[in-house]
């Protein structure tokens, strides 16, 4: 069924007690006024839409007073209006303009205007500092941060090692110092370690006790 077809038999639906059973005389005229009755919102279907179906979305505050004021017609008094339009403001804007409550609505719309104009530019300068600050300050992933961990810790250990064999080294070399110092295998253990110095001998031994230079 074609989308004409569904609304032509939903408007039939809604008048059927009117098409069933026409007035004898001026039956089109009745149609139509039956039509324009059931059809046409009235003040108090306009006022529910007011109270529940309006929202200020990207509307202009004061425009957002006007379709408010446009929609209530006579049945809501300026007050009553204030209010409501108060009520759909952003809560920052609603407390700073609750304070003027003698102002007039032309005037108050106006102000509404300019705090929405003022705290839209503040938030856009917050978001591009926050984006700023984010590209300026990247983020560490984490693999990356796991990758450089293991790198480092593969360098601790080769200068670990690195360190063990300059000391091994460095003793081999202070041990064959002593062995040129005090290298004659015909002296025993004693001498050839510490030559002059030692205190014990063990035979066989050929070494021969340098006196004290004298003065």
């Amino acid at each position: 069924m074609a989308t004409s077809d569904k609304v032509n038999f939903a408007i039939l639906e809604q008048i059927a007690d009117v098409v069933e059973k026409p007035p004898l005389v001026n039956k089109y005229d009745e149609l139509k006024r039956q039509l324009i009755q059931r059809f046409t919102d009235t003040p108090e279907t306009s006022l529910t839409k007011v109270l529940t179906e309006l929202e200020l979305g990207d509307k202009r505050p004061s425009q957002f007073y006007r379709e408010i004021k446009s929609m209530a017609g006579d049945q809501l008094p300026e007050d009553a209006v204030r209010a409501l339009w108060l009520r759909r403001l952003p809560s920052r804007v609603r407390a700073i303009l609750t304070v003027s409550t003698d102002t007039k609505m032309s005037v108050l719309s106006e102000m509404a205007d300019r705090i929405m104009d003022e705290f839209s530019a503040t938030s856009s300068v917050s978001s591009v500092s926050r984006n700023v600050e984010f590209t300026q300050i990247p983020k560490e992933e984490p693999a990356k941060k796991n990758v450089l961990d293991e790198i480092l810790e593969r360098l601790k250990k080769l200068e670990m090692g690195a360190r063990r064999e300059r000391s091994r080294s460095n003793n081999r070399q202070r041990s064959r110092s002593r062995s040129r110092q005090y290298g004659n295998s015909d002296w025993c253990y004693y001498h050839r370690t510490f030559g002059n110095k030692a205190n014990k001998c063990r035979e066989p031994c050929s070494f021969v006790q340098s006196k004290p230079a004298e003065n």
